[in-house]
């Protein structure tokens, strides 16, 4: 299948770079174009995919078919706002977010739309073989506003031996492969709880995710839910002193992202829909 695949390379993880590595290993032409490029890209293609890339005042040409769209900050009102504008332009829209999915086919119930969550890519978000035991918690990221950054606080004073801020998405996989736990906490289902499971670590979340999150992970079985800070706090001690548990739950999760949640299941899943 010849495929256009249209996003601004910004930055070396982006979702659309993952996209680009799952076409080229399933076999398809894959062309990249820019998206200031929409007005240049020629109607010769089997399919137009269109990664959420912030960049939302340039159109998608109305001759060129079949087109899919997906994207991933419908929780954010200023890029709801301008989603809502983009959507009319595609034919098929894939949603990260399972509220936004909801919400968007309640919006428009004649358009082709469906639940697509992050995922991980398997050569990136996961070591190359098993290393050894380096931090109790690993969080990559930043600290974010209020309540995040007061939590992540509190997580370094009671959990020194721990790494918790940004790292260059190369050193992802080594560092959740060095941790026992992968902590996340977050309003919505982040590409951050599909990594830190590809890594090979227990990954802990909230449970207040307003996602269908049950529909893709088993709680205790592949990964561990809290439902408050305290209750964070005693699931992390539980599950530091209880290393076969934690590890059989830490492969489960493992084996499970790897095997449905990666990128080249998101884009058989898009394909499905073409």
């Amino acid at each position: 299948m010849k495929i256009a695949l249209i996003f601004n390379k910004t930055r070396p993880d982006t979702t659309g770079i993952y996209y680009e590595k799952a076409c080229k290993k399933q076999g398809h032409l894959v062309t990249h174009f820019n998206t200031t490029d929409f007005g240049n890209i020629p109607n010769q293609y089997d399919l137009y995919l269109k990664i959420d890339d912030d960049y939302w005042k340039y159109r998608m040409p109305s001759s060129l078919h079949p087109s899919v769209l997906t994207v991933h900050d419908t929780h954010l009102k200023n890029a709801y706002k301008h989603i809502l504008k983009l959507i009319p332009q595609f034919d098929i829209i894939g949603a990260a977010s399972h509220v936004g999915y909801s919400t968007l086919k309640n919006k428009f119930p004649r358009k082709k739309i469906f639940w697509l969550p992050f995922a991980c890519d398997e050569d990136i978000h996961t070591p190359p073989h098993p290393l050894s035991t380096k931090y109790d918690i690993a969080f990559i990221g930043t600290d974010g506003g209020i309540p995040r950054k007061f939590i992540l606080d509190l997580l370094r004073e009671r959990y020194p031996n721990s790494y918790i801020g940004p790292a260059h998405h190369t050193k992802m996989a080594t560092i959740y492969g060095q941790a026992k736990l992968g902590f996340n906490f977050q309003p919505i289902l982040v590409m951050r709880i599909f990594e830190s499971m590809a890594g090979g670590c227990l990954t802990l979340t909230n449970t207040n995710i307003p996602e269908n999150i049950s529909a893709l992970f088993e709680n205790k079985k592949h990964l561990v839910m809290y439902d408050s800070i305290q209750h964070s706090y005693d699931l992390i001690d539980y599950y530091l002193k209880h290393d076969e548990e934690r590890k059989s739950i830490a492969q489960a999760g493992q084996q499970l992202v790897l095997e449905k949640h990666t990128y080249l299941n998101r884009l058989n899943t898009i394909l499905e829909y073409v």
